[in-house]
């Protein structure tokens, strides 16, 4: 899910082990659920976006969301709260949506590969079938990102909310 939906490069959403408590989420029980994999690409892609955001390298610092922000408001003197946070990852992340989507790149995108829809043979993934529940994947993840599934676009409410009126304005005839 994550390869198939990132608006920048793959792995958006890296590990998420231990963070579902520092988002307010249940438990991440079930790796395969057409329900569960998109709650959690959607949002634990803001956690990693929110490295990107720091011009962290992704692959040598995973700290708790929490502490994280705690580095940041000690060295900027700031007063950053998960939420900011958060609305700062939303954000950015809307803003590459409608970059993407300003310069062409449209949902045919997000199709499954050959070789991440192939049904593994053996291992924890054994005959685990993702593409039955591609589609249904995908609205639940738009759903949780407050995206047109239709269109692709994020919804005029999501960008308003955010604050990204330019976004509105390009990406919707009449915001």
């Amino acid at each position: 899910m994550d390869y198939a939906t990132s608006s920048q490069c793959t792995i958006e959403t890296g590990p998420i082990s231990g963070a579902p408590a520092e988002f307010k989420l249940p438990a991440f029980s079930d790796t395969f659920s057409p329900d569960q994999v998109p709650l959690m690409v959607a949002k634990f892609k803001l956690r990693r976006q929110f490295i990107d955001l720091l011009g962290i390298c992704n692959m040598r610092v995973r700290p708790d969301f929490t502490l994280l922000i705690n580095l940041v408001n000690t060295a900027t003197g700031w007063t950053l709260t998960v939420d900011d946070a958060i609305a700062a990852t939303e954000r950015e992340v809307n803003i590459l949506r409608a970059f993407n989507i300003r310069h062409g790149v449209s949902l045919e995108v997000e199709a499954l590969s050959t070789l991440y829809s192939s049904v593994p043979v053996d291992g924890p993934a054994e005959c685990k079938d993702i593409k039955p529940h591609w589609n249904h994947t995908l609205d639940e993840y738009y759903k949780h990102m407050g995206w047109d599934r239709e269109s692709d676009r994020p919804l005029l409410q999501t960008l308003r909310n955010l604050g990204l009126e330019t976004e509105a304005r390009d990406l919707w005839e009449n915001p």
